[in-house]
Parts: C-alpha cells; sequence; structure tokens
C-alpha cells in the first residue's frame, strides 16, 4: 500500500511541472517530507519570480487555505512556508484517499 508521502508525491507531480531531474530525485525521496519539501521549495521559488498565476492556481486547486498562503506570501522564506502547506495539504488528502480505501 502507498505510503501517505508516496500518494503526497504523485499528486507534486500533478499540480508542479517538474523538470526530468526533479522529477527522478522525487521518486528518489518519496519518505523523506523536509526533502520533498526542499525540492518543491525551489521549484515554487522559480515560480513566484516567473509563474505566479500558475502558482494562485495550483494553490487553489490543491485547496490551500487562502488565509495561510497570504501569511507565507509576507516572509522572506515565503517559498519555504508555501512548499510546508503544499506538502502538509497533500498529507491530508492522502490520508483522506487511504481511509476511504481501507473503508470501503
Amino acid at each position: 500500500m502507498a505510503s501517505e508521502l508516496s500518494i503526497a508525491s504523485e499528486l507534486i507531480l500533478k499540480f508542479f511541472e517538474l523538470d526530468e531531474g526533479e522529477r527522478q530525485f522525487l521518486s528518489d525521496i518519496t519518505e523523506n517530507q523536509s526533502e520533498i519539501e526542499a525540492l518543491l521549495s525551489r521549484r515554487i521559488g522559480e515560480m513566484l519570480k516567473d509563474e505566479m498565476e500558475a502558482l494562485i492556481n495550483a494553490m487553489y486547486r490543491i485547496d490551500v487555505s487562502e488565509i495561510a498562503f497570504h501569511e507565507a506570501m509576507a516572509h522572506d522564506d515565503r517559498a519555504d512556508r508555501i512548499a510546508q502547506l503544499v506538502v502538509e495539504r497533500l498529507i491530508q488528502k492522502a490520508k483522506t484517499r487511504i481511509w476511504y480505501r481501507e473503508n470501503s
């Protein structure tokens, strides 16, 4: 059975355009939350500079709290904070998927 972090990693691939190297790295670190957050933070940093609309769209699709997103944006380490929000939300989604799979 897939773990919460591996499901979260699959969802990251769905919501964020990662290059082939990042995709491979993500598949190699699927059980290390801090490394997943670091990889995602780098990608979010790029999006903050060049693809803000795509980032906001991803936050909406992932269902990251708008209040939490705006709070994260107010900090110098905004990419790190947003990455943490995303991973936490995707883990919540993964837990829900696992629960429904086991209880249906």
